[in-house]
């Protein structure tokens, strides 16, 4: 019997502790054998738990990071994202499949991430994901305590 594949994913991430823990935790629970964060700015709080967790991989994007680039820091968030996801793939992510997402997205599987990925015909070299990504509260209309409301994914 073959094993399943692992599976994890890598973004560049510039928000509050708790939604950078947030974000990890969930794709943790789903079944990520690895959790890549690149922190666009250093967050001591969101580091450190990071950096305990066995299954996550943080990397703080300072000056010292950047001039280690043959290019340098680019001026913009998306350039970044793709130059540390990138970084992250030749550097052996330790993982079969690595998905690049934000940390406004999360992954929502119908069935588990590792057995869909078994499925693939053994020659299939990507695979594309519908990420669920969160809305920004309407401070006049806010979701249930609880709940949130997000894009691709009817409201219940």
């Amino acid at each position: 019997m073959s094993s399943l594949p692992t599976w994890g994913v890598v973004s560049t991430i510039k928000a509050p502790a708790a939604d950078i823990l947030n974000f990890a935790a969930h794709h943790l629970d789903l079944g990520a054998h690895r959790v890549h964060v690149y922190l666009d700015e250093d967050n001591p709080q969101a580091r450190d738990h990071l950096s305990a967790h066995p299954k996550c991989r943080v990397t703080v994007t300072d000056d010292a990071y950047w001039s280690r680039r043959a290019k340098g820091r680019p001026g913009t968030h998306q350039p970044r994202q793709t130059a540390n996801a990138t970084h992250c793939y030749n550097r052996n992510p330790q993982v079969d499949w690595l998905a690049h997402i934000d940390v406004d997205e999360f992954l929502w599987p119908a069935a588990p991430i590792a057995d869909q990925l078994a499925a693939l015909p053994s020659e299939t070299r990507s695979a594309r994901v519908h990420p669920i990504e969160a809305l920004a509260p309407d401070p006049d209309d806010p979701p249930p305590k609880g709940q949130i409301w997000c894009k691709g994914h009817a409201r219940q």
